[in-house]
């Protein structure tokens, strides 16, 4: 989850912090008040495309930075700069990255929605960690992964077992064959 997000030199906004509480957070106000751009921002940090036109003018660069918590309750930190000549940086937990590794990273964790801008319902690849979510599931792919391993544990050793058995079996022929040759001597 999302907890605070940083813009500096963002379009119109000089500098913004934003501390985000569990659950729905809704960005209101009146026309002209910067709820674009910061949408923008996070759209930014969630991995979409930026270009010089977002660096406020007279800026060297903007820079939009957000500290999360992954499902394991893991703290991290991204970070984007776009510099004024169009080039854009990014880092996750202060380590340089690729714009897809902050989309993997941040994609799943923020979800966001205006009139015409509803991105993980059109992803059919999010429909059943919704679904799971909303069933109060979210821990079932651990539990599934888990029990998967514990199939192939369990199977790899029925493999073993059943090969010893038989190899046991042979053995057993082996030593009857022996003993009738022997009883016939």
């Amino acid at each position: 989850m999302l907890e605070e997000l940083h813009v500096r030199d963002l379009a119109l906004i000089e500098e913004a912090w934003l501390e985000f509480g569990p659950g729905l957070t809704v960005l209101t106000g009146e026309t002209g008040a910067g709820k674009t751009v910061l949408v923008g921002a996070l759209k930014l940090l969630v991995g979409e495309r930026g270009d010089a036109s977002l660096v406020r003018s007279g800026s060297p660069e903007a820079l939009v930075e957000g500290r999360y918590f992954t499902d394991d309750e893991e703290e991290h930190t991204a970070r984007r700069r776009i510099a004024a000549d169009g080039r854009s940086r990014c880092y996750l937990d202060g380590e340089m990255a690729s714009v897809g590794a902050l989309a993997d990273a941040l994609g799943p964790l923020v979800d966001l929605h205006g009139q015409h801008d509803h991105q993980a319902l059109l992803r059919t690849g999010t429909h059943a960690s919704l679904l799971d979510r909303y069933a109060r599931l979210q821990d079932l792919g651990a539990a599934y992964r888990e029990a998967f391993r514990d199939r192939a544990v369990a199977s790899a050793r029925l493999a073993e077992l059943t090969d010893a058995l038989r190899d046991r079996e042979q053995r057993l022929d082996h030593l009857r064959f022996v003993v009738a040759e022997i009883d016939a001597i």
